[in-house]
């Protein structure tokens, strides 16, 4: 018996940079005999609530909120409305357009335009604008039906950079509302050389003519020097031409295009179809010019807009790295880029003739101003929704979210502006593309999101404070210095809340000249329940008491911000009218500052009014409204809101008392409680000892607005107003709340307030984050962490600590962390995080330290981490809670006594942002492979893992797997010399640049994350966004032209990261130096792929340098084959022909090619591509598990939007995860993509019992596309009859005899199990069919309509109501766009799983490592990849040996076995034999098998075969090789 070690795991194997050596792991299966903590410690959420759940909003402020949360598009890029309709189009930077209803409730989307077949979308390609004809829609107009798109256009071939920037024109037939795609007419297509600042951004002007703008053609420093050219090609200004070609007013082109060197076979670049107006600017009837420029010398115009009352036309033009910049057009003006950049010089000299006239911007911001990087202008605000934003210039910055309001001084020619919002964070690719504009004018700010997750829509609002706690001003504070008595004379003017010194109450003082007769008295006499005592209260007095200041203004007291919103409250006061004070006219004792519309009742002017008012009613005519009837010098109130459910505005009037009854002398205590459930306002005065009603009115519906109170006086028409003539008041409360009458002021129970934290603390004190501030001890709960690889922070000592809620005992979800190996943790609500950072001065004396910050991020109730950071004070006494950011001047002394000055710079909330930013999961560094390392923890003295730590503290959740620990990746401090300089250098830039650089995030084409490998991180020689010639991220050997080593030694403009840094990391800068000259001069590859395919496709394959040797074969391919590759030097294109629908997967191992020096090339990132059914429309797998949108794996890209839904929803499924629906209407909503002939299948699983009925309208609706009446429309539901709960199918025919044909199932599917259902239908003969678990049960003849009556399709529940909507589960939706055969459909039936055998095996064997799971990897270093440990039933963490026990007979046979997987297997088996042990042949055609016997576990099975060797064979090597499939 002989055994062969000889294995094969797949065709090739992986290069050398790709081993395990290159991994950082912990090896030890335990690393320490116990953890460095004893146990938890109990902490509230948010530190035990001293900070706010949400962010503080505290005066209401401009935000932006969620619209159209239902729509689910990727990448948008523009928004605009659709000329006669109720409709949006938007343009996806795919190169589709979508149609949807201008409504916060839409849900569904209509293609106007699908060119996704010819648009080219790497990096910042795309279709990017559209513009409708000012005669759109016109009857009898010629131009009636055109709309003109900018986009990218790509022929086969090319170095995966190059394309043509088009403007097309296309056609919208008469009668539709969609465009036709084979009406394209090319007016412009040119040669583009790069991938960036392509802008397309259009309008047409009030002349008529169509302005287009267009960027430099991309590349640093105007690589391809276009940006002062008029005579070469249409790049880097603005366009103005008349497609009309209206040869009165224009004339005809003149020059063409400068042709270039293109890619063979490409198309020359030309432009045609439209004429040049006559006083465009650079007109030159010699054809020296281009004549199209309107303006030139720009980078990236990227939006413009012209506003018709000013009549100026605003330009955003996107800086490079010094200034962003706007602009407004004039008509030949040249804007200086390259030589001019915002307000400064640019990065190349001045040309030797300038053209046209120089402009400087009206507005710029520096980028090292931070963190502003990308402006994107929007237009001038002229919607009716915020009147303070009109006239307005409204603009987005990409990075940093802002959002601004611009005010142009036509004095000064500038422009200046105001910070409204924040956009949620993320920048590029997950920020903001666009401000788009609904029907009614207002701005729609469209947040990209990232790639593969649906855009996010956002508009502006005005929002009170998040939330409104109780204030009671006892008037018991009149300062110890205070002698005049005289409120405006206690500090800030101010007197206090009671409750929480919260919102304080303040009076009018100018500290010269005048100030509010405001002063402190006697108070009423009276103590409320719970108090001690009651020694003051306030004299309000109007006019002045003539003395000179102070007290010589009208008396008032209003607080010190608005008071928020209120639904139920409570308003309590004691009052005094003065002797001889109620003579005459309106007196208001206490109100609420604002105006309010018109209500039904009202015989007043509503708008002027306030929206609470307690007064004298002083007109002499009988009422003011028509329920209330009033007399001059009654005491009446007025509560005015609007109905949020209608709009309408609601008044209730309410006579307290009569006229005979307020008399002056005499204390009324009032309490007035508004209640929502009831509807009613009340009001109760206390008298002789307990309180009684005194006034109710009715209609209340909530929702008093936010504002100013005021006490002592009114508002009328937005002017305070209604002076109290001489009043003394005490003991005024507001609470939020209905209280009762046991809880008011003087009753015998003591109401206790409940205050919620809406304001941060503001001095570091009192966080509670520390017991004792001058030691950094942390207080109970509060633990300490450290980080692996830190990020550099201009040599700045750093600790950090963390607060996990949790009551002791970290026993549910929202106590624990959701652990992922190699991706982001979440964290629960309430968590704060802090960081503290000193830095050395001395550097003779390292350990002095001046301490400068300590910041904060708390994990909020709702919306995205919030950062503050607290500034030390000069003695290290305590911290202040900044504002703003900061920037401070440290002198540090150096070694020889001499000094110099460092700057630090202190992050405002919106910097805090940018680097914790929404795709980059906000918290950057509590991660694997930060925290896998050693920390000695002061509470014990003990040294230990933290993961190991943290795990045994009970903090993470099941993901965590104490068995992997060994296996989790670990980062490396970049001054670690016993790790090797790449494990230094990519934990270094996984710290300092992933936040950002990552897939979805900024634009450079590189992954900084350390869990990413090397080789698909796109470093070396990577490319640039705007690269020179030989620059790249990493160029092996140079490294000058390194662009990160470049970026990362600077502090200039060039910086990176571009924010908080002043000071170079030296130390870091040589190891990255160091690391780049270690590499070898091999030259680089890239491969580009499609983004889908349904049959064979190209790949084309870019080498940074002209090589050798390149074969077919040299490519690791899965689940296809090469059918060809042609192509020589640089450029090769490959054709791949798939084996079946699915992934493809294909790369070029390290090694395979020469270089000019004869190194062989670094290793590809390997791509992929899904190949689908061409006649797939729609397959929504539903393996999202969280989220709102169920997203379309086809190319199709129809997503589905969850509506009414909650996140439990989300189930584990038939394969992967599922959709719960619950029968109360929860359904997913999509466009109807159904076309005549048609398949929909799925998984169901339900209890359900369905109406008994044989009309599906009238059963449990699970897919319907159903219309009102007798329509073209379909229907799957479930049924009974005879007691079985079935399928039925529905088709309509508006038209027909039998306005609905239906068949049904025979079978029962509603036994808690997953049954597959599939409907078939053919058009032509109206065939329908009906399968369950793969039998045909039914079929019929039916409608021959195309059944689009419904241009919206839902399933798993019923838009007409929970009546008849499905109850249970649904899984794996597709929809073909053909009749599948019976064949077909059993197969859909028998599908195993949503993963390949191979990915099956990955998520059981390396669950989350997903560094360790690439096919040729060897983790445990036992000589066998993980495909062989697949295939032939290893175990990737354990060393194996597979042996192959062979016999040979006396008749010369071999008999051998082999262990392989049973099907599906994912792997292809075969014997090969040879003489020795180079040349191999397969030996399969020549074996006998004679046995297959199962193994434990059921997946795999040992093959015995036996093979007879040639005559004459002496000696004979075996080995099995498994390929995958």
């Amino acid at each position: 018996m002989l055994t062969s070690p000889l294995f094969r795991a797949g065709t090739h194997l992986l290069g050398a940079a790709l081993t395990p050596a290159a991994l950082s792991l912990v090896l030890a299966s335990s690393l320490h005999a116990q953890p460095g903590l004893d146990g938890p410690e109990a902490i509230g959420p948010f530190l035990n609530g001293n900070f706010p759940a949400v962010e503080s909003n505290s005066a209401g402020e401009w935000l932006v909120q969620e619209t159209y949360t239902a729509i689910n598009i990727n990448l948008p890029m523009h928004l605009a409305p659709y000329p006669g309709t109720n409709k949006l189009l938007c343009v996806a930077k795919e190169g589709r357009i979508f149609l949807f209803e201008d409504s916060p409730a839409a849900n569904a989307t209509e293609t106007f335009l699908d060119l996704r077949s010819q648009t080219f979308t790497s990096s910042d390609c795309g279709m990017t604008w559209l513009v409708f004809h000012p005669e759109f829609g016109q009857p009898g107009s010629p131009n009636r039906g055109y709309v003109y798109i900018t986009y990218k256009w790509k022929p086969s071939g090319g170095n995966g950079s190059e394309a043509y920037w088009r403007l097309s024109r296309f056609t919208v037939p008469d009668g539709t509302q969609a465009a036709d795609p084979g009406s394209e007419q090319i007016l412009i297509q040119q040669y583009d050389r790069q991938q960036f600042h392509d802008s397309g951004c259009m309008m047409f002007g009030p002349d008529g003519f169509l302005y287009v703008a267009v960027g430099d053609e991309g590349g640093a420093n105007d690589q391809y020097d276009d940006g002062q050219k008029i005579d070469e090609r249409l790049f880097s200004g603005i366009l103005r031409i008349d497609v009309d070609q209206n040869l009165s007013r224009s004339h005809a082109i003149r020059r063409q295009p400068t042709q270039l060197t293109m890619p063979a076979g490409w198309p020359d670049s030309f432009t045609a179809h439209y004429t040049i107006p006559n006083d465009n600017p650079f007109l030159d009837p010699a054809a020296g010019n281009l004549e199209e420029f309107y303006a030139i010398g720009f980078r990236q115009p990227y939006r413009f807009a012209y506003d018709a009352e000013t009549q100026r036309t605003w330009i955003g033009e996107s800086g490079q790295d010094t200034e962003e910049e706007l602009c407004l057009l004039e008509k030949g003006a040249n804007y200086g880029w390259p030589f001019r950049e915002g307000k400064v010089a640019g990065p190349k000299a001045p040309p030797a003739v300038i053209h046209g006239a120089l402009k400087e911007p009206v507005w710029s911001v520096a980028h090292a101003a931070g963190p502003d990087g990308c402006v994107v202008g929007g237009f001038v605000y002229r919607g009716a929704a915020h009147p303070t934003l009109t006239g307005k210039f409204l603009t987005v910055d990409n990075v940093s979210g802002r959002i601004r309001a611009f005010d142009y001084d036509t004095g000064t020619g500038l422009a200046s502006d105001t910070i409204l919002a924040d956009m949620p964070s993320g920048s590029v690719y997950s920020g903001t593309s666009t401000v788009g504009k609904d029907h009614a004018g207002e701005p729609v700010f469209i947040k990209i999101n990232g790639t593969e997750t649906r855009g996010r829509f956002m508009k502006l609002a005005v929002t009170p404070p998040a939330s409104t706690n109780p204030v009671w001003y006892r008037f018991e504070d009149q300062a110890a210095g205070n002698t005049s008595g005289y409120v405006s004379d206690n500090p800030d003017n101010e007197t206090v809340d009671s409750i929480h010194d919260g919102l304080r109450l303040q009076v009018f003082d100018d500290e010269a000249n005048n100030s509010s007769n405001t002063r402190y008295v006697a108070s009423n006499g009276l103590n409320p329940a719970g108090v001690a005592s009651n020694h003051a209260g306030v004299r309000i007095t109007s006019p002045g008491d003539g003395d000179g200041h102070p007290g010589n203004a009208n008396g008032e007291l209003y607080t010190t911000q608005k008071f928020g919103r209120l639904d139920d409250f409570t308003v309590e006061l004691s009052f005094r009218p003065e002797a001889d004070s109620l003579g005459g006219g309106y007196q208001c004792f206490m109100g609420l500052d604002g105006m309010t519309g018109t209500a039904a009742i009202d015989l007043e002017n509503g708008p002027a009014l306030q929206p609470f008012r307690l007064m004298r009613w002083g007109r002499s005519t009988p009422q003011g409204n028509s329920l209330v009837s009033l007399q001059n010098g009654d005491l009446f109130l007025n509560v005015r809101t609007q109905d949020p459910a209608t709009g309408e505005w609601i008044s209730v009037p309410i006579e307290v008392l009569d006229r005979d009854d307020f008399t002056t002398g005499q204390w009324y205590h009032l309490a007035i409680v508004g209640e929502v459930s009831t509807g009613t306002i009340t009001v109760y005065r206390f008298q002789n000892g307990s309180y009684t009603q005194v006034g109710q009115g009715s209609g209340y519906v909530g929702n008093l607005q936010s504002g100013v109170w005021s006490v002592g006086r009114g508002m009328h028409n937005g002017n305070p107003v209604d002076y109290v003539a001489d009043a003394t008041f005490d003991e005024v409360r507001i609470a939020n709340t209905a209280l009762t009458p046991s809880q008011f002021l003087y009753a015998a129970q003591a109401w206790q307030p409940v205050v919620v934290i809406t304001e941060p603390p503001a001095l570091l004190s009192e966080t509670g984050a520390f017991s004792d501030l001058a030691t950094l001890t942390p207080s109970q709960g509060v633990f300490p962490y450290d980080v692996n690889a830190p990020l550099w922070s201009d040599a700045a000592a750093k600790q950090r600590w963390i607060a996990l809620p949790n009551d002791g005992t970290h026993d549910s979800a929202s106590e624990k962390i959701g652990f992922s190996p190699d991706g982001n943790w979440s964290f629960p609500v309430g968590t704060v995080f802090i960081k503290h950072f000193e830095l050395p001065v001395d550097e003779a004396n390292p350990p002095i330290h001046k301490r400068l910050e300590t910041r904060f991020i708390i994990m909020p109730t709702t919306g995205e981490p919030y950062g503050l950071t607290y500034k030390w004070r000069e003695d290290g006494s305590d911290a202040e809670l900044l504002p703003d950011g900061l920037h401070e001047d440290i002198t540090i002394t150096e070694a020889d006594g001499g000094t110099h000055t460092q700057r630090w710079d202190y992050p405002s909330r919106t910097d805090c942002r940018v680097c914790h930013n929404g795709n980059a999961g906000h918290i950057l560094g509590p991660k694997t492979h930060q925290l896998n390392g050693d920390l000695t923890y002061d509470r014990t003295g003990r040294t230990a893992n933290q993961l190991e730590t943290l795990a045994a503290l009970g903090w993470f959740d099941s993901a965590y797997r104490p068995d992997l620990l060994k296996w989790y990746l670990k980062s490396k401090k970049i001054t670690d010399t016993t790790a090797s300089l790449e494990e230094r250098v990519r934990s270094y830039i996984d710290s300092n640049c992933s936040q950002c650089h990552r897939p979805g995030g900024v634009r450079a084409l590189f992954d900084a994350r350390f869990t990413t490998p090397l080789a698909q991180q796109g470093l070396i020689r990577g490319s640039l966004v705007e690269p020179t010639e030989h620059e790249r991220i990493i160029v092996p050997g140079d490294l000058a032209n390194s662009i990160m080593r470049v970026r990362h030694a600077s502090t200039g403009v060039i910086k990176m990261p571009p924010l908080a840094k002043n000071v170079v990391d030296a130390q870091a800068s040589q190891v990255i130096s160091d690391w780049i000259l270690s590499l070898p001069s091999a030259p680089g590859v890239v491969l580009t792929v499609p983004t889908g395919a349904g049959g064979p496709f190209q790949v084309d394959v870019g080498f940074s340098e002209p090589v050798t040797g390149l074969i077919s074969s040299d490519f690791e391919v899965s689940g296809a084959s090469v059918t060809s590759l042609a192509g020589s030097g640089s450029a090769y294109t490959l054709t791949l022909t798939p084996d079946d629908f699915g992934r493809v997967t294909v790369s070029l191992p390290a090694g395979r090619v020469q270089g000019a020096g004869g190194e062989g090339n670094f290793a590809s990132a390997e791509k992929s591509v899904l190949v689908t059914d061409s006649t797939l429309l729609a397959w929504l797998p539903l393996d999202e598990g969280s989220g709102t949108s169920a997203n379309d794996q086809s190319p199709h890209e129809t997503h589905g939007t969850l509506l009414g839904m909650e996140a439990t929803d989300w189930i584990p499924g038939k394969y992967g995860s599922a959709l719960s629906f619950d029968g109360s209407g929860e359904l997913v909503s999509m466009q109807n993509v159904v076309t005549g002939d048609f398949t929909i299948s799925f998984w169901m699983r339900t209890t359900q019992e369905f109406q008994v009925t044989n009309a599906p309208p009238s059963g449990r609706a699970i897919v319907t596309a159903d219309a009102p009446g007798p329509s073209n429309d379909f229907m799957i539901a479930g049924t009974q009859a005879n007691g079985i709960n079935r399928i039925s199918f529905q088709t309509g025919h508006a038209g027909g005899a039998t306005p609905n044909s239906i068949i049904h199932g025979t079978s029962a599917v509603n036994t808690g199990q997953w049954v597959h259902v599939a409907v078939t239908r053919v058009q032509a003969s109206g065939e329908m069919k009906l399968y369950v678990n793969g039998v045909l049960e039914a079929s019929g003849i039916g409608s021959t309509s195309t059944l689009n009556a419904n241009q919206v399709l839902a399933f798993g529940g019923n838009p007409a109501g929970a009546a008849t909507s499905y109850q249970g589960d649904l899984d794996q939706f597709r929809i073909h766009g053909r009749a599948l055969s019976a064949v077909e459909v059993e197969e859909l039936s028998h599908e195993s799983s949503g993963l390949a055998p191979y990915a099956q095996w990955l998520a059981a064997h390396l669950p989350g490592l997903g560094y360790l799971q690439g096919v040729d990897l060897d983790p445990d270093g036992d000589g066998i990849t993980n495909f062989a440990e697949f295939a032939f039933g290893g175990d990737p963490l354990a060393a194996d040996v597979f042996p192959v026990p062979m016999d040979r007979a006396p008749d010369g046979s071999v008999t051998l076995s082999y262990v392989a997987r049973k099907a599906p297997a994912g792997a292809i088996y075969h014997v090969q034999v040879g003489d020795d042990l180079s040349i191999w042949n397969i030996a399969d055609p020549d074996l006998t098998e004679l046995s297959r016997v199962d193994l434990p576990g059921g997946e795999y099975e040992r093959i015995t075969v036996k093979y007879v060797p040639p005559v004459g064979a002496t000696q004979l090597f075996f080995r099995i090789q498994a390929s995958p499939r």
